[in-house]
């Protein structure tokens, strides 16, 4: 119990000492952007790489700005988790009355509001034009190494050591880019093979421009075109019920510097431009991790599922590890005007060893056979008057379609209505292939979804959203075309600009397959509905304090849970020290009434971990800042049960070490 003790004392003690004091509209640290924008992504169990994936954006951002008054669109888009009504919309703002003064004027936008304004303020540069220095103009490194450790748990049949290493590097000289990634699981041997190296790496060297060369890439990158029906090697962008928008259609490629072993490009790529047209082109040539299989006559070795874990630890994992090859290569055709764009892609993707025919199992009946995937799409965004129009329309080929279309209207300052339609037919999907759904897999699935955010009274906010999905053919542990929806009603309250009331109402509903010793499977049907509600209070730079309780209830089998927290962040202003605290209480009937809440972690990494049983979590984070070169994190946590069983109570030690020259 001393861990707990110590971080608990050491939360109360920061929260009854500290002096409180007033601002006006706070900048908003890195990390708060990232629970305000990531917990969604990071409570998609089906692809946890794009919480990961967000947040280096998000930390891309905050190291390198974006000079709001002097960037044009292409610039402004960099706020990549603005939708394209915003991006315009602040565009034509600066255009019509000059340059922004204040995050106030930023509030008072079309589109915008106070907390998006607080968003953006650690990532962007308020000015006149011109005014920014350009720290590209010298060459520039970062280095950053991620050391993670669970010392309760050992696994001695593991080839390597328990600890999780990640190292990565990146290099700027004006227009030129160069960085490498490297990465160990626990488990894995940290050097391998011949040359050795370690489990992944990954490298690549860029070049920006503003003539006809727009960009080039060398090694690896990701590459993501209209709405990524068709092609989309970054984050899944999913559908929040709430969200003021979604996630615009984009096309880019640019360097990869995640750790997902599987979803990236190997190669070369570019981007041109000639007034308003744009072209992408793109060929890669890849290994990636795949359980393979003989036929029954042993004439044929063909690929029985992809593997995508990324964990080589034992000796049937390390089998999967860079099991078939990949090639692939594509372009991409834009036309851009002031208020439509448009654009084509294809991409064909050849493997080194075939799907096989899976008509034999009705689930797969219409799964991807062969070696050869070749994808067609067009799409468009448009911005007529206060409101904006997207859609994308993607063939696969054997009758197989995507297709999404949606609108966000602004009818008033205060209220926005978004609307979005998607249909992927069974077995769409490509290895690359994530456009928005509730699913990553962009297969077998029907929905449409509509919300609205309505500023009801001065400081007050409401948003609710309804998603009706349709499943057409079976899935996995539903053996039968099936039905889901989900609602969410929020409430926000802003009374002043230290404090933020958040309660919102979150209701799922699915139907799965019903397990039973004999016969048939029969259907079974699970809702649940989960109550939140979030304190938040805020003083300059200082100080943080964060309250927060769920409570779930699963209608079917009248499971409870139940969870409490409490965080705390506090800034010295006479040391360059940073403390993160948090202390949280759980109780929950059984797994399917589990919670999840998302933890302010490491540089470039998150933490979401799932609560069940009864039992308290708690962690001490701290960040010391040695110079404006050299920057340590510690985090250490602790989760302990209520049923006397010490052997599963988990520890966590993690360290990260940044340095810039």
């Amino acid at each position: 119990m001393k861990p707990q003790l110590i971080i608990l004392g050491l939360t109360v003690f920061f929260t009854v000492s500290t002096a409180l004091h007033c601002q006006e509209i706070r900048q908003s640290d890195i990390t708060d952007i990232a629970e305000e924008l990531a917990g969604e992504l990071a409570g998609d169990e089906d692809d946890p790489e794009s919480a990961v994936s967000f947040l280096e954006r998000l930390q891309e951002l905050a190291e390198n700005p974006v000079p709001i008054n002097s960037a044009g669109e292409n610039e402004l888009s960099r706020l990549f988790f603005l939708t394209d009504f915003q991006i315009r919309a602040l565009r034509d703002h600066i255009k019509s009355t000059g340059s922004i003064l204040s995050l106030y004027e930023i509030a008072s936008i079309p589109g915008f509001d106070r907390r998006t304004a607080e968003i953006m303020s650690h990532l962007i540069i308020i000015g006149e034009a011109g005014s920014r220095v350009d720290l590209k103009s010298k060459a520039m490194s970062r280095t950053f190494s991620n050391f993670i450790i669970k010392p309760s748990v050992s696994d001695n049949n593991c080839p390597g050591s328990a600890w999780k290493i990640l190292v990565r590097h990146k290099t700027e000289k004006g227009p030129y880019t160069a960085g490498f990634t490297c990465e160990k699981d626990p488990g894995e041997k940290f050097l391998s093979g011949s040359p050795p190296l370690p489990d992944f790496f990954s490298a690549y060297v860029a070049f920006s421009g503003r003539g006809l060369v727009r960009k080039v890439i060398a090694g690896d990158y990701s590459a993501k075109f209209g709405q990524g029906t068709a092609l989309n090697t970054g984050f899944h962008t999913g559908i929040p019920l709430t969200a003021a928008g979604y996630f615009p259609s984009r096309s880019e490629i640019r360097p990869y510097t995640s750790v997902d072993e599987n979803n990236f490009f190997r190669g070369a790529a570019c981007e041109l431009a000639s007034g308003k047209a744009g072209l992408s082109l793109f060929v890669s040539h890849n290994r990636i991790d795949a359980t393979t299989e003989y036929s029954n006559d042993s004439s044929i070795l063909f690929i029985k599922s992809l593997y995508k874990t990324g964990l080589h630890n034992t000796p049937a994992t390390i089998l999967k590890k860079d099991a078939i090859a990949e090639t692939a290569y594509g372009a991409n055709l834009s036309l851009n005007f002031t208020r439509v764009t448009t654009g084509m892609n294809f991409h064909r993707t050849v493997l080194s060893l075939p799907f096989i025919d899976s008509a034999t199992t009705a689930e797969k009946l219409f799964d991807f056979s062969g070696r050869r995937k070749d994808i067609l799409s067009a799409y468009y965004t448009a911005s007529p008057g206060r409101s904006l129009l997207f859609g994308e329309l993607s063939y696969g080929g054997n009758k197989k379609y995507a297709l999404v279309q949606g609108f966000t209207l602004r009818p008033s300052g205060r209220l926005t209505i978004n609307g979005l339609y998607r249909y992927y037919s069974p077995g769409f999907g490509g290895l690359h292939s994530r456009g928005p759904g509730v699913s990553s897999s962009a297969s077998n699935e029907e929905g449409i979804l509509g919300n609205f955010t309505f500023e009801a009274a001065r400081y007050l906010f409401i948003s609710a959203g309804y998603d009706l999905c349709r499943h057409p053919w079976l899935r996995y542990r539903t053996s039968f075309p099936s039905l889901s929806k989900r609602y969410e009603v929020k409430l926000k309250y802003l009374p002043h600009d230290k404090l933020n009331i958040e309660m919102s109402y979150n209701y799922r509903s699915s139907v799965n397959n019903e397990k039973k010793e004999q016969g048939i499977a029969g259907r079974k049907s699970t809702s649940c509905g989960t109550f939140k509600t979030v304190f938040r209070y805020s003083q300059e730079k200082d100080l943080s304090l964060n309250f927060r309780i769920d409570c779930k209830a699963v209608r079917e089998s009248g499971s409870r849970g139940y969870l409490m927290s409490q965080d705390l962040i506090y800034r010295f202003r006479s040391l360059p020290l940073t403390f993160w605290s948090r202390f949280c209480i759980f109780s929950t009937d059984d797994w399917d009434s589990r919670l999840y809440v998302y933890e302010y972690d490491l540089l470039y990494s998150y933490s979401i971990p799932a609560f069940s049983r009864e039992g308290t979590r708690m962690y001490l984070m701290t960040e010391w800042n040695f110079s404006s070169f050299v920057r340590i994190r510690l985090k250490y946590s602790l989760t302990s049960f209520h049923d006397n069983i010490p052997s599963e109570n988990t520890d966590e030690l993690r360290m990260q070490l940044s340095i810039r020259f």
